[in-house]
């Protein structure tokens, strides 16, 4: 496990590197994602463990219902 530090990252290279700050996020690292210097979004690990235990009761549902996959 890397830790719980928290990484600052660019909007375009968290698109390059989605899958990489995914695994952070999910290891326990928070993830600060900026556009032009400035804080848009903070990937982190989800609490708890409800979602994983019935995945179609969470959040990623309706990501889905809007055309949203989970994977390419």
């Amino acid at each position: 496990m890397r830790g719980h530090g928290m990484r600052t990252i660019a909007a375009s290279e968290a698109a390059r590197s989605f899958m990489a700050i995914l695994k952070a996020a999910e290891d326990g690292e928070e993830v600060v994602i900026t556009r032009a210097g400035r804080p848009i979004a903070k990937l982190v690990k989800m609490a708890g463990t409800e979602a994983q235990a019935n995945p179609d009761k969470g959040p990623g549902s309706r990501m889905r219902s809007i055309g949203w996959r989970d994977h390419p």
